[in-house]
């Protein structure tokens, strides 16, 4: 192991710990006596049904406490499971330098402990989980996003008719983009099966905009929902659509406005990076550099493909990264004109998909 006190192993095997360990309370009431978990935590851990929920729980409960609480995690979890920790240990691969002709040999699930993976991710609560809508039209120096309105009340009723718990945020500023964010990486409960966050708004590579015009991250927007950072949603899909520019290049008929911060943006800096973390799906309006193409009356033609085509297929039992295929072909034979230098200009547009799902992801339509 690469650390002597546990702190790695713990993270590597917070899937296999979350499915197997059941002796949850005894470690609870252990690290409580301890003062390193609070009473209130304690006494939630031990009034959920299932030592899974159990174990989701106490890794959010210990999230703050660092390497000390998970380090007496690990040695708690040696002394209640010494024959998982042991057939654990086995699969703990040690990092190599590979020459061309090496085999790679990835780490496969010890026996008689369950996979955490499944075929399809679970669908089943009620409601499915959050979906944050962030729709902002109103900038203090930047154009007004005419057309978002309909996106934003699209979304809204889309994910609202799939079963989720939709909330939606009008003009916000960058500070509180983040803080909607990290809010909603502690408000996520343990018996949501996914959750979903829909921005609406302004942007440049790898940023969007907030309407005081500062900018904020892709990776800032992803990280709170990273696995060491809400483990609520461990293992479980957390799906982010955003409808912004990318840059300003265009691809390549209805007058339409661009969602760009043009030259006052900051300098390309590559492309998005996506968390290593599994289970993200995130889905860009457009690819890098590029323009993103939004009607002023009838709203993006990204979104409205989007949430016509979930309506359309979710029925069915299509799964999303078929449904978002299908968007980016309705999107790519969509033309359409803007106004550069006083000049009608063609332009067209494709969106982008990146995923690190691990399972297929379906929207059911609740009954």
């Amino acid at each position: 192991m690469a650390s002597s006190d546990g702190v790695q192993f713990v993270d590597t095997f917070m899937p296999e710990l979350i499915q197997n360990v059941t002796a949850v309370e005894a470690i609870a009431e252990a690290l409580k006596s301890k003062n390193m978990i609070h009473q209130e935590a304690y006494s939630e851990i031990c009034a959920l049904p299932t030592s899974e929920k159990k174990m989701r729980k106490l890794f959010e409960a210990m999230r703050s406490g660092g390497r000390i609480v998970k380090a007496k995690f690990y040695k708690l979890l040696m002394e209640n499971h010494p024959h998982l920790m042991a057939q654990l240990e086995e699969t703990q691969m040690e990092e190599q330098p590979m020459n061309a002709t090496d085999t790679l040999h990835l780490r496969e699930p010890p026996k008689n402990v369950q996979s955490a993976r499944t075929n399809v991710y679970k669908m089943t609560s009620k409601p499915r989980g959050y979906c944050v809508i962030i729709n902002n039209k109103n900038f203090i120096r930047l154009k007004k996003r005419k057309g978002t309105d309909q996106d934003a009340l699209l979304l809204k009723e889309t994910f609202e008719w799939l079963g989720f718990l939709v909330e939606l945020y009008e003009d916000q500023t960058a500070e509180r983009m983040r803080s909607i964010m990290e809010d909603y990486s502690k408000k996520c409960r343990t018996d949501n099966d996914c959750f979903v966050a829909c921005l609406l708004s302004h942007g440049k590579r790898q940023v969007v905009c907030g309407t005081d015009g500062g900018l904020v991250t892709v990776e800032e927007i992803l990280k709170p929902f990273e696995g060491n950072m809400c483990s609520a949603l461990l293992t479980k899909p957390k799906v982010f659509f955003i409808q912004a520019c990318q840059g300003s290049d265009r691809q390549g008929f209805v007058t339409l406005q661009e969602d760009s911060l043009g030259d006052r943006s900051l300098e390309d800096d590559g492309l998005i990076k996506i968390p290593v973390q599994a289970d993200f799906l995130i889905g860009m309006s457009t690819v890098q550099g590029c323009k993103s193409m939004r009607n002023e009356r009838s709203g993006t033609w990204y979104i409205q493909s989007l949430c016509q085509r979930l309506k359309a297929h979710c029925p069915k039992g299509v799964d999303v990264l078929t449904i978002l295929t299908d968007v980016n072909h309705d999107v790519s034979r969509n033309d359409g004109v803007i106004k550069e230098d006083g000049k009608s200009v063609p332009v067209k547009q494709i969106p982008e998909l990146r995923s690190t799902l691990t399972s297929t992801l379906v929207f059911p339509v609740p009954e």
